[in-house]
């Protein structure tokens, strides 16, 4: 497997169980699945399981629960951005543009935004910078 194909895996794995704490499957206080079922689902290495969990637990979206991490109060998008989010979607599918390229739009033009007080570095998944 080359570099590139380790992080493509990575980021799906990131990005499926982002995708279900944001959308209430994993709904609050639920534990997430231990780093051996983890690696049985996605077949992943150890070492990829717990780059997942940390970058999770960096971003507020789970957090350390005894022996085990669990879903975060607040880690659910609310179901008005939940509908938004899917007309962008929809919208993107409609232009024919892949809705990932239409949501890296959104995240980046909140580069631009100056009312924003912080900012996710855009650059640097999952670090935190503070906009001066």
């Amino acid at each position: 497997m080359t570099q590139h194909d380790s992080v493509q895996v990575w980021g799906a794995v990131y990005e499926t169980l982002a995708g279900r704490i944001l959308t209430g499957v994993l709904p609050a206080g639920s534990l997430m699945d231990t780093a051996a079922e983890h690696k049985k689902e996605f077949g992943l290495a150890e070492g990829t399981v717990g780059r997942v969990t940390r970058c999770l637990t960096s971003e507020g979206l789970i957090e350390k629960s005894g022996a085990r991490h669990s879903v975060r109060d607040g880690a659910k998008l609310s179901e008005e951005f939940l509908a938004a989010a899917s007309v962008l979607a929809g919208m993107a599918i409609a232009e024919q543009i892949a809705p990932r390229h239409a949501m890296l739009a959104v995240l980046r033009s909140f580069r631009d935004y100056d009312d924003v007080e912080d900012r996710w570095d855009l650059e640097d998944h999952g670090i935190h910078a503070d906009v001066d």
